[in-house]
């Protein structure tokens, strides 16, 4: 009897699904029957049937039932090891089939699990532009990657090994229900720039978040290391057709090039910088806030302080990151709408009943000790066609009560507030959050934040989150870009209602 068609089916090495003493099971039947679990949640019903090609795992080669199996299947899962890459069966005519299978499908159908650091020349040619999803890791210091999860995974909901997994859960399900939906536009790709070995699980966050809202992340594959012109050749291939670029640095500025004496991450950080001069498009630049600048040599400091280079966690740059593509998908969408326009007639044009765009206020409360930075804050918002106001300050002539009052009656009328987080203290930013939270209570509405952390780079974390409050990371100086993305988001609500 002919086994209904798999919607995974599951290729590995038996090295790699192996029994460790201590576990009930190997490391790739744990990863399937865990995948199973995800999947029936993401997609309800039965979820999706996972098939594990055991016959090939034991070499016992590819017979016409195991490729009817991988043809039909919705969705290939490849665990790529130095076995799987070693497996007799998949030097040649496995390899070959995946190809014709993987360009048959357009690779949207095929997933890449990467169990060890592997030679991207050893995979099949037509997968090598795929981006694998890593299960390994190596601390700055060592030498030997780790597997996630090995022997077994902890229940630890945080863990990457957990995140990786629901990770490649939806990437399937998203596969496995494109056919049942209408498709969608597909969206630009961002530039997220190659980074240091101690960047990469910080990096794959990044993609993660893009890749879940349907952007392509570009390099897919590493750039050519074997010469300056294929190397720049196809840096600026994918820089020349990116809506975002963007750059994470490490505590060490890597490896340089046979061929030349600047690093591969400066010679990036440069290209980037001149594409973004010259196509107009944002550049993001990121390090994590304790990395001391002072340590690095004289050249990777001066990147490290870059005037682009946010300090800070990496959520609050996959956030800044969202904010942009929104930011530029409206800008886009406007710019499309003269082009609409045009195609009606004059008549038509005059008895259309279109609004203006809506009036934004925001209310911007500052500490004195900020009022600096407030000001520069106005100025942005203006420059946006945003009406603001700035906290009244402190008076010998004016009692407590009428300065909350007067904060009160601002609060009543706006549509987001801008708290600025500078030299004041951490406890004054909490209090005057929970003021403008009860206030609006009172009416019913949420308070659209946005927290402006700006300079002095080192201090305390405010450790506000939740729906509504944007994070704004500014401490090694102010950049309205960010600022400008907030405003858009607000737009875009008050056209939604």
């Amino acid at each position: 009897m002919t086994e209904p068609a798999s919607d995974v089916f599951l290729s590995y090495a038996h090295a790699d699904d192996e029994v460790p003493v201590g576990a009930a099971k190997g490391w790739v039947t744990t990863l399937a029957d865990e995948l199973q679990k995800v999947l029936r949640r993401k997609l309800g019903g039965a979820g999706a049937r996972v098939f594990m090609d055991h016959q090939l795992a034991a070499n016992e080669g590819l017979t016409a039932s195991l490729r009817t199996s991988l043809r039909d299947s919705r969705t290939l899962v490849l665990v790529m090891s130095p076995g799987y890459q070693r497996s007799q069966w998949c030097q040649w005519e496995l390899a070959r089939f995946l190809e014709e299978e993987a360009a048959r499908k357009s690779r949207d159908g095929v997933f890449v699990v990467e169990t060890d650091p592997t030679e991207r020349g050893g995979w099949p040619r037509t997968l090598q532009e795929l981006v694998p999803i890593r299960f390994w890791e190596r601390e700055f210091e060592e030498r030997a990657p780790r597997l996630l999860g090995f022997p077994a995974p902890k229940p630890d909901e945080d863990s990457r090994y957990w995140r990786n997994v629901n990770e490649l859960a939806h990437l399937i399900a998203e596969r496995l229900t494109a056919s049942a939906t209408p498709a969608a536009a597909p969206r630009p790709p961002v530039w997220l720039a190659e980074c240091t070995e101690d960047l990469l699980e910080e990096r794959e966050t990044v993609a993660a978040a893009l890749r879940q809202q349907g952007y392509e992340v570009i390099p897919a594959a590493p750039y050519p290391r074997d010469g300056a012109v294929p190397y720049l050749e196809a840096l600026r291939r994918d820089l020349d057709r990116a809506v975002l670029l963007v750059q994470l640095f490490g505590r060490r500025e890597g490896h340089r090039p046979a061929w030349g004496e600047t690093s591969f991450v400066a010679l990036q950080a440069a290209e980037a910088a001149a594409a973004a001069a010259a196509r107009g498009v944002a550049l993001c630049q990121w390090r994590a806030r304790d990395i001391d600048p002072t340590l690095a040599s004289p050249a990777y400091r001066e990147l490290l302080l870059g005037p682009r280079v946010v300090a800070g966690r990496i959520e609050e740059l996959r956030q800044e990151i969202l904010l942009r593509l929104t930011h530029a998908s409206s800008t886009a969408a406007q710019a499309l709408a003269p082009s609409r326009a045009d195609q009606r007639s004059a008549e038509s044009s005059a008895s259309s009943s279109s609004s203006p765009p809506q009036e934004l206020f925001v209310y911007v409360n500052a500490d004195p000790v900020d009022r600096d930075l407030a000001l520069r804050i106005q100025d942005s918002l203006s420059e946006m066609g945003v009406s603001s106001a700035l906290a009244p300050a402190p008076s010998l002539e004016v009692t407590p009560e009428e300065t909350r009052r007067a904060q009160q009656d601002q609060l009543e009328t706006a549509d987001a507030v801008v708290l600025v987080y500078g030299h004041a203290p951490l406890t004054w930013v909490h209090s005057q959050f929970a003021f403008a939270r009860r206030t609006l209570a009172q009416q019913r509405r949420r308070v659209l934040t946005a927290l402006v952390d700006g300079p002095p780079p080192e201090k305390q974390d405010l450790g506000l989150r939740g729906p509504g409050i944007l994070a704004l990371s500014c401490r090694s100086g102010f950049d309205s870009g960010m600022l400008g993305a907030f405003v858009q988001g607000l737009r875009s609500e008050a056209a939604h209602g």
